[in-house]
């Protein structure tokens, strides 16, 4: 019995025609998501706790725990950039396509 190994790109393709905007609505959350993990790390890495960072970027702990959060939403580059200058990292947009 021969099996056709199916890829990844074929399977969101064919979800895509199925659900239309199916791939751009993963990838939007495969971002939030990215983004949360990478907040999260720096402020790790740099040793605080989230009031710590809240402090440094002029916030509340309670909002850099929401944006660590895979819901959060409404990320503003200014306050990205505040979060990469408090931890000591860097802050980068790329688009590619």
């Amino acid at each position: 019995m021969n099996k056709k190994i199916i890829t990844h790109t074929e399977v969101m393709k064919e979800l895509d025609k199925k659900w239309p905007g199916f791939r751009r609505k993963v990838k939007a959350e495969a971002d939030r998501l990215h983004i949360a993990y990478r907040i999260a790390q720096l402020r790790q890495r740099s040793r605080m706790s989230q009031k710590e960072l809240a402090e440094r970027i002029g916030t509340t702990q309670s909002v850099v725990s929401r944006m660590e959060s895979s819901n959060y939403v409404d990320y503003r580059v200014s306050t990205l950039k505040r979060i990469a200058d408090a931890t000591g990292g860097s802050f980068v947009i790329s688009a590619t396509r």
